[in-house]
């Protein structure tokens, strides 16, 4: 927590600068725009780690990093008088874009899908938040050519309270797979895809759809179709 009740000199150069940044006129309530009619680009890319699959309850669990990045024009300075190039602040003190994965909602978890974080604020004003998310994507499943099903699977990700008129979401943003280190053990990510939509009856809202097709290991039923040799 940034203490602004504190009298006399900064400790160094840094305490000095977010005090400056965040002691005086800063309000993390308001969009950080100096025209209000600015709309913040903000980017929003997903780094899947990890990945659970529920067929009895046709749901693919996320386990990601979300990149969220965009530029707060209220949290910039003078590289020259610091000397500093970027500061690290705890997520509570910033304004945020209120992303939303709308799954989860469902499933009462919808505002703790991500852990507070430290995020880094660079001189320019550039700010970047990358929270640990747990995510809900819900699944039809394809068993025309059982053993060898799929499932395509379909998660909604967008604003919560600004319009498009307050939020733009850059097509820099964008889907990793990766980085996971060990696929799922009867489940592989044959593809994930990003689409750039407005929700039918959310229609003044900027939304993300992430689509997954996973298909099942073939290994597993192996042993029920190849036939076995004795001898």
């Amino acid at each position: 927590t940034i203490n602004c009740d504190g009298t006399g000199e900064a400790p160094n150069k840094e305490a000095k600068l977010i005090r400056n940044l965040f002691c005086f006129n800063y309000d993390k309530s308001e969009r950080p725009v100096k025209d209000h009619n600015t709309a913040i680009n903000v980017t929003a890319s997903m780094h899947v780690q990890n990945y659970d699959v529920s067929e009895e309850k046709s749901t693919l669990f996320l386990y990601v990093w979300m990149s969220f990045s965009w530029k707060d024009e209220f949290l910039n300075w003078n590289r020259a008088e610091y000397g500093i190039d970027k500061i690290i602040v705890d997520s509570s003190e910033l304004w945020r874009p209120t992303f939303v994965a709308f799954h989860n909602l469902k499933s009462g978890n919808g505002d703790s899908a991500c852990a507070n974080h430290p995020c880094e604020v660079k001189q320019s004003g550039v700010v970047m938040c990358v929270p640990p998310c747990q995510y809900e994507a819900l699944c039809v499943s394809n068993t025309a050519n059982w053993p060898f099903d799929s499932l395509k699977c379909t998660m909604f990700l967008g604003a919560w309270l600004e319009n498009f008129n307050q939020i733009n979401i850059s097509r820099m943003s964008n889907i990793s797979t990766r980085d996971i280190e060990v696929n799922h053990a009867e489940w592989k990510i044959q593809s994930a895809i990003l689409l750039h939509i407005f929700l039918p009856d959310n229609t003044s809202y900027p939304s993300l759809e992430y689509v997954f097709t996973l298909e099942r290991h073939v290994a597993i039923y192996g042993a029920i179709l190849t036939p076995g040799f004795c001898e």
